[in-house]
Order: structure tokens, then C-alpha cells, then sequence
């Protein structure tokens, strides 16, 4: 199980968790890996009607999980706690103002239930000969 370095509540309330999937690749050196990882759970605010909210959960489930990942090559392992905080701050130096919106887990949501809808419609449009 991945290490939790740091937990940060969004201004939407939603907690933002970031654990370490570091790994060693050569020699003394490693890839310092920082995955961040947000649980949305469904509202039926996100949706137009309750018939679209029932239908994203039976496609989505109750949760849509936002993940980003970080990561830099060719550290030593002395340097890697280092590196990790500064992939960590890098990150909610950038993003934050945008992960902080009353609007990101809704959008979130609607882009999951996006791709998974395209997804399972691949192959269905076979051309005819």
C-alpha cells in the first residue's frame, strides 16, 4: 500500500490525497512518483434531471475517482522525500485554483460519464457492406 503524504481539504469541501508510488529504476536512482487522487461522490445536482442522476450511477457507480499523476526521473534516494514536497507544492501551486471550484467535481463527473459513454459505444457502428 502506497504511503499518504499529504491530505489538503478543496474550498468545495472534497479531500485531496496524495501517496507516494515512488520506485527505484537504477542503480541509486529512482522515479519519484506522487499520486493525486480525489473521491467524488454523485450528486443529483450535477445532473439535468433525477432519470440522468439514476443513470450516471449505474454507469459510474456512486464514485468517480480523480487521479493526476506526478513524477520526475532520475532521483537519488537521497533526494527524493525533497523532490516529492516540491511535485506536491508545484502541483497545488498551479492547480489548485482550479480544483478549489464549486463547478470541478460536477465537471469531473460529466467528463467520466463522457468517456465511459464513448467507450461503450465502440464497435456498435460497425459499417454495413
Amino acid at each position: 500500500m502506497s504511503e499518504v503524504l499529504r491530505e489538503v481539504v478543496l474550498d468545495n469541501g472534497l479531500l485531496l490525497r496524495f501517496t507516494d508510488s515512488s520506485r527505484h529504476y537504477y542503480g541509486g536512482y529512482f522515479q519519484a512518483r506522487v499520486e493525486a487522487t480525489c473521491a467524488i461522490d454523485l450528486q443529483p445536482g450535477f445532473f439535468p434531471d433525477q432519470s440522468a442522476f439514476e443513470q450516471a450511477i449505474c454507469t459510474l457507480g456512486p464514485t468517480v475517482l480523480y487521479k493526476k499523476d506526478l513524477g520526475q526521473m532520475g532521483v537519488r534516494e537521497a533526494d527524493l522525500a525533497e523532490i516529492r514536497d516540491v511535485l506536491i507544492e508545484t502541483f497545488l501551486t498551479t492547480a489548485r485554483s482550479y480544483l478549489d471550484l464549486a463547478t470541478f467535481p460536477a465537471g469531473v463527473v460529466r467528463k467520466e460519464l463522457e468517456t465511459r459513454l464513448k467507450t461503450s459505444q465502440r464497435g456498435k457502428g460497425l459499417a454495413r457492406r
